[in-house]
């Protein structure tokens, strides 16, 4: 389905609204939990937020991709249920990301895919610890493959704001992958 062709309607029949979901659904819940960082939280701010798509479809304009206007949906409702006085209480530290996943097209060997899993769980716990704004940028730009000006819209920030934040968050990211390696060589050479 184009999901483009979307723009100025003003309802969303069964099988469209299924099709968003299963289209979009996986890649909204990952950038919502990069946000959040809470999984049962995640599940709720996901479906409010495909919920305000289906009742506000009529609002989206086609000024940005189909996407980019529903990621912007689920970060306005992820900032949202934080300034809410259930979040500011307490986010318990057991919920945070232990690992990512991804489905392989071929059947790696065992080895291969403890080694990918290995490295990508370090990758994403790495990730975690960038401060937020740093954190969600890095997944819009490497996750998502949003171009720079969809990144801009969807933050309210300018593309150059956009390049310095990359520029920035990568630098940190890569301080923090290099001090990871130098700790793990300190332990392997015990």
């Amino acid at each position: 389905m184009d999901f483009e062709q979307l723009k100025y309607r003003s309802a969303l029949d069964e099988d469209s609204f299924r099709s968003i979901m299963e289209t979009y659904g996986q890649e909204v819940w990952n950038y919502v939990f990069a946000l959040t960082r809470n999984r049962h939280d995640t599940d709720d701010i996901v479906q409010d937020a495909f919920l305000k798509c289906y009742r506000s479809i009529d609002s989206f304009r086609g000024q940005s991709a189909f996407r980019t206007w529903l990621f912007s949906i689920a970060r306005n409702t992820a900032f949202n249920v934080r300034k809410s006085a259930y979040w500011r209480r307490v986010i318990p530290s057991s919920r945070l990301f232990n690992g990512g996943h991804y489905r392989v097209p071929s059947s790696p060997s065992a080895e291969d895919t403890m080694l990918r899993n290995l490295i990508e769980g370090t990758i994403w716990e790495t990730l975690m610890k960038l401060p937020e704004k740093y954190r969600e940028i890095l997944v819009l730009d490497a996750v998502y493959e949003l171009k720079q000006q969809e990144i801009s819209q969807l933050l309210n920030i300018s593309v150059g704001g956009v390049k310095s934040r990359l520029n920035r968050a990568r630098g940190k990211m890569n301080i923090l992958l290099k001090g990871e390696r130098t700790h793990d060589e300190a332990w392997s050479s015990d």
